[in-house]
Formats: structure tokens, sequence, C-alpha cells
């Protein structure tokens, strides 16, 4: 398992124990990995500022604890980046809906394809509203960028947005 992998778990246990006062690392916690690599991986964790406390005992070490920071919760909940390589499962995903029932094109999921949704829509009314380009211009970027779009890597991502383009 990759370090980027075990961060996630790791990670994600002191989110779900981010309620408690501090969160003792298990090795029934974690099947199939070593707990020397668990304590490597919250020191990385701890060093990133993505847990507030990290304490070790022993020599080598044979016990830990700690707790989550504000930031690393942020990671959690998607709301932050993370600081280094950490591959997240993101079974804590927080959904807002609002009044919904007049609404069209509603898509609900882990915010990555509404955000790369809503960034195109932005840039093809900038391109649209333009005032300095020409309406050939205008034409030919909305053309460029509707072949990017188009492209089988990129359409899955970009949803609705293609059809903004006409």
């Amino acid at each position: 398992m990759k370090d980027s992998e075990i961060r996630g778990v790791v990670l994600e246990k002191f989110y779900d124990g981010r309620h408690n006062d501090k969160y003792f690392p298990k090795e029934e916690d974690f099947p199939g990995i070593e707990m020397s690599a668990i304590f490597r991986v919250c020191d990385q964790l701890h060093e990133h500022g993505l847990l507030k406390t990290w304490k070790t005992v022993g020599s080598p070490v044979v016990q830990g604890f700690g707790m989550i920071s504000a930031n690393g919760v942020d990671v959690m909940e998607g709301i932050t980046k993370p600081p280094l390589s950490i591959s997240i499962t993101n079974n804590h995903q927080n959904i807002s809906v609002g009044n919904i029932s007049q609404a069209s094109n509603i898509t609900i999921g882990n915010n990555n394809s509404v955000s790369i949704e809503t960034n195109l829509k932005e840039i093809i009314e900038a391109l649209k509203e333009n005032s300095s380009a020409s309406e050939e211009e205008k034409q030919s970027a909305l053309s460029l960028l509707k072949k990017f779009i188009a492209h089988p890597l990129v359409s899955s991502m970009a949803g609705a947005s293609l059809t903004l383009l006409g």
C-alpha cells in the first residue's frame, strides 16, 4: 500500500474520532498495515499540519495518540487541498440542496464535476460577453472550447456545459 493511501486511511480515522479528546491508533483499526507505517504516516500528517497534536510513546514507538487539526478536517471534507499526496475515499461528503423543485441540470456528487462545469460556464459567458473581441474571434474561441469539451477525456467532466456552446 502506498503512503498516500495509508495517509488517507489514517486521516479518516482521526476525522472519525475528532469529537473525542484524543485518538489512539490501534492495530485492529488498520488491518494489513504495519503499525510502524501508521506511526510514520502520523508523523507526516502532523508535520504538514493535518494533525493538531501527535505524541508517541517508546523507542521504538509502541503507541501514539493525537488529534486532527482544523486543516485536517477541511481536507477530509473537501474544503481544502491537502499539502501532501493523500488518497481519500471521501466517504464524508456534505451535500447541500436548496430548492430544486423548478431547477434543471441538477448534479449531486463530490463537487469536482460541479466545479468544472461551473468554471466552464464562467469561461463561456466571459467569451460571449467580451466586448473587445470581434464576433468572428468569439465564435472561433467558442469553437475551440467546444472541441476541447467534446474530447472523450474531458466530456465526462464537462457535463451540461457543452449545451451552452450550441
